[in-house]
């Protein structure tokens, strides 16, 4: 029994060490054109190139810098900071254990948001889910298209992301339709009851999850610690 313990464990580190595969195009992450090209041009994302910019490098740079979540600066279509950082973690290709990690991040909101748009734009349908379940259940309230618009929570963010296939004009890969209208139905409940009916009253800790937050034999995602760099 030790051993199966020890190899059961062994496994689900892997797992979790593992880069999360990636939807669809592994050049331009399902970005629509015109991002994906101004973000390449942009100098902001080449400096962060340039510099060898990590996984740690990344998130520290969110936490100091990220207040909004708008694609573009103003009415420009120069893309914003955020959107740059999006593209640069992508580049770097996440693993499923940084992924996690900055889902259950507690230093900013907008580090927890940004994992969110990443899993929306790039990881395969099959395994959104997981991540979208755990912040339904986030009340933390943060201003995703700045100060000077309305906040809202995670949650409420979450949601949005599942509902809509653009995101403030800028287009969003098509969830296949009926994963898209079991997401929409499950959202429905939660709307109703504030949870989900096949969780009991679990899960209602703002970024939510312990260590095994995303763990499980079926789906591979792991939980664990912090992402570690390169």
């Amino acid at each position: 029994a030790p051993v199966a313990a020890e190899s059961a464990a062994a496994a689900a580190e892997r797992r979790r060490s593992e880069k999360m595969p990636i939807w669809r195009s592994k050049e331009t992450m399902n970005l629509p054109t015109v991002m994906y090209e101004n973000i390449r041009r942009s100098a902001y994302f080449l400096n962060l190139v340039d510099t060898g910019t990590i996984y740690d490098d990344l998130v520290d740079e969110v936490c100091k810098e990220v207040r909004s979540l708008e694609p573009w600066v103003g009415n420009t279509r120069n893309p914003s900071t955020a959107w740059c950082l999006l593209y640069r973690f992508f580049t770097i290709r996440l693993t499923i254990r940084q992924i996690n990690a900055m889902a259950r991040n507690r230093q900013s909101p907008f580090v927890r948001a940004l994992a969110l748009l990443y899993v929306r734009l790039c990881v395969p349908p099959e395994r959104q889910w997981h991540y979208y379940k755990r912040s339904m259940n986030d009340d933390t309230e943060f201003r995703p298209r700045g100060k000077e618009h309305p906040a809202m929570t995670i949650g409420s963010y979450t949601k949005e992301l599942i509902r809509q296939n653009k995101y403030l004009k800028v287009m969003l890969p098509r969830i296949p339709v009926l994963l898209q209208k079991e997401w929409l139905s499950r959202i429905d409940e939660h709307d109703k009851y504030g949870r989900f009916l096949d969780e009991g009253e679990e899960g209602s800790d703002g970024a939510g999850g312990g260590d095994d937050y995303y763990d499980g034999e079926d789906d591979g995602y792991g939980g664990g610690g912090g992402g570690g760099g390169g």
